[in-house]
């Protein structure tokens, strides 16, 4: 279907090293006519056809091939994020977390991702983070629009719950995920999922159930973490926009997230540990940590709150949890945060209304 690749590929990767090689030649006083030139060839490279290939290759955002019958569309990607930064602490910090004081600098993700969709109904996405380990981030197969269920998803991906958490990481306001929700939300599992949405695309909603296996942290290992599942989730979202206008500047979105976690009693694996990093991976030092403790079962629950005006917006969480720990008193744990932004340039955050999260913020011209 794609004819020959390994060929098409080394006349793309030739022809490319060509177009870079003449945009470059271009010197930085060049003139009008000169930089048109280079942004012809540009132009050239997002457009062409390779007959050796066998599909249509261009580049928007990331690589992307599709089959001459349309029937194949693979879209190749990849997020490189490094951190800097200093961590500082007072005496009494130091002495309880040795090294914590100091600069560092890391990668913090460095990932290939492919997304392939088969006759406008199969997905399947496969993402891999190189950054310290190698981790499996997501691999699941999916069947668009099916009658009632709308979008069906199986495999290890993000568990529908808190609006920041389902949010890419390159769309996040800072660089770091709010505490409460590095602490409390469950991201990834394996399982069932399926969302769709009503009343014209103003209400989302997802369920799904889930094996508690932990995150896939190390690619050799990702057999041995399915044979010691753990437990059980079954989790659900919905959504809703009261107020919205056509261009999507203006916007209110609401929502409700709630997971019910079935642990095994018999297994020191489905032990909880409430922790989390303080909103840096420049530190492995966890400054709030209870330890491990036996759990039967958690019940979270998870308020969400946003509105966009223009530039400006505002957005906030609230998680509760509710933990059935009898040897621990039957703890309860809770966070939230609520923050805002501006863009100085004027761009407001975007809205996904198929998904009910923000997404990709489009610089203006």
């Amino acid at each position: 279907m794609f004819g020959n690749l390994k060929c098409g590929w080394k006349g793309f990767i030739a022809f490319k090293s060509v177009l870079l090689i003449l945009c470059l030649a271009v010197p930085a006083g060049a003139s009008n006519n000169e930089t048109d030139h280079c942004g012809f060839l540009e132009q050239t490279l997002r457009k062409i056809d390779f007959t050796l290939l066998g599909a249509h290759v261009d580049w928007k955002d990331r690589l992307r091939l599709v089959s001459r019958e349309k029937a194949v569309k693979i879209q190749i990607g990849g997020i490189v994020m490094l951190d800097t930064g200093y961590t500082g602490s007072d005496s009494e910090l130091e002495r309880g977390f040795p090294g914590l004081r100091g600069y560092n600098t890391d990668f913090r993700r460095l990932r290939l991702n492919t997304f392939t969709t088969l006759y406008d109904t199969v997905d399947i996405k496969f993402e891999i983070d190189f950054a310290r380990i190698r981790e499996i981030k997501d691999i699941w197969v999916g069947l668009r629009s099916l009658p009632v269920v709308g979008d069906l998803r199986v495999g290890h991906m993000k568990e529908p719950f808190s609006l920041e958490e389902l949010a890419s990481s390159t769309n996040l306001t800072f660089m770091e995920r709010a505490l409460s929700t590095l602490v409390f939300a469950p991201s990834r599992d394996v399982g069932i999922m399926c969302q769709n949405t009503a009343l014209e695309e103003r209400m989302t909603w997802s369920a799904g159930a889930f094996m508690l296996t932990g995150s896939f942290s190390d690619v050799g290992n990702a057999k041995d973490q399915l044979s010691d599942i753990f437990g059980y989730a079954f989790t659900g979202r919905i959504t809703g926009l009261p107020w919205h206008t056509e261009d999507g500047t203006r916007l209110m979105h609401v929502g409700l997230s709630y997971t019910y976690q079935d642990r095994n009693e018999q297994r020191e694996s489905s032990w909880l540990k409430v922790s989390a990093l303080p909103e840096s991976y420049l530190t492995d030092k966890r400054l709030v940590n209870t330890g491990l403790f036996f759990t039967g079962s958690v019940h979270m629950i998870n308020p969400e709150w946003a509105v966009v005006l223009g530039p400006l917006s505002f957005q906030a969480e609230y998680v509760q949890a509710f933990v059935n720990a009898g040897t621990a008193g039957d703890p309860g744990f809770w966070g939230g945060y609520l923050y805002g932004s501006y863009f100085l340039t004027g761009e407001h955050r975007r809205y996904d209304m198929k998904k009910g999260i923000f997404s990709q913020v489009t610089p203006n011209d």
